[in-house]
């Protein structure tokens, strides 16, 4: 005969819970949270050979219910309040005197619709790996001198002078971060460059289409965000809106 039954299914919350993935296609504004479940035949037979069979038809059946609703004996709640946006991590660049030290920002963004910008509801996102006491194996830096450096100092100038970065805020505040690069001393002047290993930090949510090769904005979202900061250079005053050399 035919018999009703309950299951209840719990999805367990927290670093052990049970992930949904958002799957980025494109670049697009904010969106509620919206949950679809398809249950296969063969995932409705239980261990002594039981299953689904909603119109009684003798074959093992899969479903595909209405959120909130009734479809043959199955009911479920969707998921409500949680608002997705499109992320990624921008890292700055920066210039200034090989005598004084100098910061790099970065920033968690997203999309809001019209264009990327920074995701002040961020005050979560930990990248508390890139340290020194932790070997710094996710923060590459690398120039023309040294390449690939994961130790958190490099040679700026072929005179031997170093910079070495420590962080800020591991933790963002605001959806700002800041890296600071020590001066590396009189007469070094040179660069670096700044790669943030997200995959390994636990961050691939924030990958992004950096180099955009078929100018497309659609993926793949597989590239680290990266910046540069030179040492021995003027800015110049930002009050200047143009300026020329006249010649005689």
């Amino acid at each position: 005969g035919n018999y009703n039954g309950f299951v209840n299914l719990r999805l367990d919350r927290g670093s052990n819970g049970d992930p949904f993935v958002y799957q980025r296609e494109s670049p697009e504004g904010p969106f509620n949270a919206s949950v679809n479940l398809t249950f296969n035949a063969a995932g409705l037979i239980d261990d002594d050979g039981v299953c689904y069979d909603g119109d009684g038809d003798g074959i093992c059946d899969g479903t595909t219910p209405t959120p909130l609703s009734t479809d043959d004996d199955f009911l479920y709640g969707t998921i409500t309040g949680t608002e997705l946006r499109f992320g990624r991590l921008n890292i700055g660049t920066a210039v200034g005197s090989e005598l004084l030290p100098i910061s790099v920002p970065f920033q968690a963004e997203y999309h809001d619709g019209a264009g990327f910008v920074i995701n002040t509801d961020d005050d979560c996102t930990l990248i508390d790996d890139v340290s020194p006491a932790n070997g710094i194996p996710d923060l590459v830096l690398d120039n023309n001198i040294e390449s690939t450096v994961t130790d958190g100092d490099i040679q700026i100038c072929a005179t031997g002078g170093t910079s070495t970065f420590t962080l800020t805020n591991p933790t963002l505040v605001g959806g700002d971060g800041v890296l600071s690069f020590s001066a590396p001393g009189t007469a070094c002047k040179g660069y670096t460059g700044i790669t943030l290993d997200l995959a390994t930090l636990g961050l691939g949510h924030l990958l992004y289409d950096w180099s955009d090769a078929d100018g497309l904005e659609n993926g793949p979202y597989s590239e680290n965000p990266s910046g540069r900061v030179d040492f021995g250079l003027y800015e110049g005053p930002r009050s200047y809106i143009y300026i020329r050399e006249p010649w005689p």
